[in-house]
């Protein structure tokens, strides 16, 4: 199944990705971003985000709780259309609009459409490229845990 996300915003070619631009309007509410496809060949700067999907499993929390909290999904709004996206890489983004950082952005998560095999199989591989090329790479380890 195609999110319709995706539907109307598919690469032309293997030479092409989508960059994420956050709406840092407000500091408040649901996330609110937008897609855009580039060609390689007339790609702005952007910076590109290394996380963890879910949580390490080699760290441990006190309550149960707190690891399910951080290995579940947070409705986002991109290009108006409703995308659950892993709560690691959501707080990244509220941390980013906190800071207005207006710049492109790549994250995997959200740039390659998950549902769809063949386009994860065309662009997962370029991944390595994909982060050589960026102006910037943020590391993002997640939020502090309280007790820290």
């Amino acid at each position: 199944m195609n999110h319709p996300l995706y539907g109307v915003r598919p690469f032309p070619d293997l030479k092409s990705i989508r960059l994420l631009d956050i709406d840092t309007s407000t500091d408040e509410g649901p996330i609110k971003c937008s897609l855009t496809v580039y060609h390689v060949d007339e790609m702005p700067d952007y910076t590109a985000l290394s996380y963890t999907w879910r949580f390490p499993f080699n760290i441990s929390f006190p309550e149960d709780k707190e690891r399910d909290h951080l290995n579940s999904t947070t409705k986002t709004f991109c290009n108006g259309e409703e995308l659950f996206i892993d709560n690691n890489l959501h707080s990244c983004l509220v941390q980013l609009r906190k800071e207005k950082i207006n710049q492109h952005l790549w994250a995997d998560a959200i740039c390659i459409n998950q549902e769809d095999k063949h386009e994860k199989s065309q662009h997962i591989p370029l991944m390595g490229e994909i982060y050589a090329e960026a102006s910037r790479v943020i590391v993002w380890l997640g939020r502090p845990h309280p007790s820290w």
